[in-house]
């Protein structure tokens, strides 16, 4: 049997966000008997005395609150504390019930869970992915890592606040510490459509030959080497057909070309890698977007 068509993502909409949950939960933990998906926050306690662990918390608190456009007060419904402590006080609990908590778990730091929001069901917990929409239709596709090799992707079958745009997926800031070895962590990166990516069509920004070729066996290099440092690829964006030079709308056959956020937003953004530039130029939620310059589209 083809075990591909039996993956799935599950989007889960809260207030005005939405968000992506895999197939396959990220760690096999029980926290409940239910198998509807709940919000979750994650806190890591190091500290003994319940005055350093409120302390602790609250800065914690603020920084996702500043450094995550994934995380919100959502997920403060259920609270999970990494601690060497069995418990916690009261005194902690009446934090939590401020912030909204309705549940706090306690376990033990052996279990290795990022601080940050998730999502957690009767299956264990997920990864929670943020769905953003692609207004300047900057991306061609969307992708998502596969849940069985992070160096292999797959389209994202997601879609949401019933716009016909493409929705793009981002992952929270907080679940992928950086380090020396991971200097990109959690970045999330757009990549040309001239590049290849394991497990994804190369398209070219022409249709016939993305339906003449197999997905991608292998990475391009450059991408491999951003995804051995940690970072996310979130999708491919718009190219001129096989890089050329076309810089008019008119001169856009098989794809539309991507709007500008510059000016009155009908600025043409010239050049073959006008996709990754109109994405990273207009949504703060994108921080690379990889191109090429064959002649003069990262210059223009």
């Amino acid at each position: 049997m083809d075990t591909d068509i039996l993956q799935s993502t599950v989007v889960v909409q809260i207030s005005s966000k939405a968000f992506v949950v895999q197939n396959q939960c990220d760690f096999d933990i029980k926290l409940t008997d239910s198998p509807t998906l709940s919000p979750l926050t994650c806190f890591t306690i190091t500290s003994s005395s319940s005055t350093s662990i409120r302390d602790d918390l609250q800065k914690a608190y603020t920084s996702f609150l500043q450094k995550d456009d994934v995380f919100c007060d959502a997920f403060l419904k259920t609270v999970l504390l990494l601690s060497d402590q069995d418990s916690v006080d009261a005194s902690i609990h009446e934090l939590l019930a401020s912030w909204g908590c309705h549940t706090v778990i306690v376990v033990p730091t052996s279990h290795c869970i990022p601080p940050g929001p998730y999502f957690c069901s009767s299956r264990g917990i997920f990864l929670a992915w943020r769905l953003f929409p692609d207004e300047q239709n900057a991306f061609v596709l969307s992708t998502i890592p596969s849940q069985e090799d992070s160096h292999t992707y797959q389209n994202l079958n997601a879609a949401a606040f019933g716009t016909s745009s493409l929705c793009v997926a981002v992952p929270s800031r907080l679940n992928f510490p950086q380090s020396e070895d991971l200097p990109l962590a959690g970045m999330r990166i757009a990549i040309k459509d001239l590049f290849h990516l394991k497990g994804v069509h190369t398209g070219c920004g022409n249709r016939a030959y993305r339906k003449l070729h197999r997905v991608s066996s292998t990475s391009s290099s450059a991408v491999e080497s951003v995804i051995d440092s940690g970072a996310i690829i979130v999708g491919k964006t718009k190219t001129a057909e096989f890089g050329g030079s076309q810089e008019v709308i008119g001169d856009w056959c098989d794809y539309f070309y991507a709007f500008n956020v510059r000016g009155d937003g009908y600025l043409a953004s010239t050049g073959s890698s006008t996709g990754s530039a109109a994405g990273l130029a207009a949504y703060e939620w994108l921080d690379i977007a990889l191109g090429t310059d064959g002649e003069r589209s990262l210059y223009q």
